[in-house]
């Protein structure tokens, strides 16, 4: 009964995932819109970077490696939620560079990145 459960939580979290990143590709009509290249970037950043929060497992070396360089390419094209992420991810290795993505990130309105930077001390 408990693996049951789990198993419906997951395909619960992956159907909220997949609804998501559909809804942001639609337009007001309902008609699908072209997707700039960042807001791709954005998406498949996000898409991957959610595999703990959706199947419990982390990213292995090589997928983070493989993703790392699409995260980054996002945060500069401007995508605030890559710009986010990757300030989130450096605060393990690097207080600079956290801060310089994670003020961007802010600095676009990203309140996750607001707080963190309220927390660390940090105000704009």
């Amino acid at each position: 009964m408990e693996v049951c459960l789990r198993h419906e939580r997951l395909n619960m979290k992956r159907l909220v995932l997949i609804f998501s990143i559909f809804v942001i590709v639609l337009s007001k009509n309902g008609q699908a819109q072209e997707v700039s290249y960042n807001e791709k970037a954005d998406m498949i950043c996000f898409a991957q970077m959610s595999k703990e929060a959706v199947t419990g497992e982390k990213l292995t070396t090589e997928e983070f490696e493989n993703v790392w360089p699409v995260c980054l390419e996002a945060a500069q094209s401007g995508a605030v939620g890559s710009q986010n992420l990757v300030g989130m991810i450096y605060l393990e290795q690097d207080r600079d560079k956290a801060i310089y993505w994670l003020t961007r990130a802010s600095e676009n309105g990203h309140t996750g990145a607001i707080e963190q930077l309220k927390a660390m001390g940090i105000t704009n």
